[in-house]
């Protein structure tokens, strides 16, 4: 469930004739990066209006319900390639009834019969895979990898710790003392993880407060936490 922190330059974007135009002065973007804590993957930047212009090195898309939204660049930043490719084939999101691998899988092979191409991390649950098995091509793309500025957010922060899938909750198990885990009530998203802590971690999660949501939406993990505040 986790994908990549961001956080906002201080450095403004600059007005530009040539925005749509990928160029070379591109000086604010550098210092941007330049200036970007190892704790985040990139930063937003921001014009003199506080508007939204992509990121220092990434283009920026935000979805609402079924819709993709993006940032013009008639004035600030730089329209990307991938951002064009995007726009000019008219892609957007789909979205299951339930979120879940299982009912986005059963709405691909629905509604989108024939061969598809999956972007995961490495650390994907294969359930994608297996249900589309011959009908699915897959390019992992990333890892997923946890700072000692996570880790702090646990251990200082509140006693309820969301979690969305199995390897969030095998990292914090390793990285926080026993005592410091005792304390804390894990919601997960589904039986299968808790099921799958349990198998691997046995006597040791026994005496662990770790309950299920109905559903791996943020709605029903909000309302599960809510029963123990």
């Amino acid at each position: 469930h986790k994908g990549v922190r961001l956080t906002t330059s201080n450095i403004k974007a600059s007005h530009s004739s040539h925005a749509s135009i990928k160029h070379l002065n591109r000086l604010e973007s550098v210092l941007a990066r330049k200036n970007l804590s190892k704790d985040f993957f990139d930063a937003i930047m921001i014009d003199d209006n506080g508007n939204i212009c992509d990121c220092a090195r990434s283009s920026l898309f935000v979805r609402y319900d079924r819709i993709l939204y993006t940032c013009n660049n008639k004035s600030f930043g730089i329209h990307g390639v991938t951002k064009k490719i995007i726009e000019d084939k008219g892609m957007s999101s789909i979205l299951p009834n339930q979120p879940s691998s299982e009912f986005l899988a059963e709405l691909i092979l629905e509604e989108y019969p024939g061969r598809n191409l999956l972007f995961c991390g490495t650390n994907s649950n294969r359930t994608l895979q297996k249900i589309l098995k011959n009908n699915i091509d897959e390019i992992a793309c990333y890892d997923l990898i946890y700072s000692d500025f996570e880790v702090a957010s646990v251990n200082q922060g509140p006693k309820i710790v969301l979690i969305y899938n199995y390897l969030t909750f095998s990292f914090i198990h390793k990285a926080i003392d026993r005592k410091t885990l005792l304390e804390k009530r894990f919601i997960v998203s589904s039986q299968r993880i808790k099921d799958k802590i349990g198998r691997n971690f046995g006597n040791e999660v026994l005496d662990m407060n770790i309950d299920v949501a109905e559903s791996p939406s943020d709605e029903s993990m909000l309302k599960k936490a809510k029963e123990f505040i």
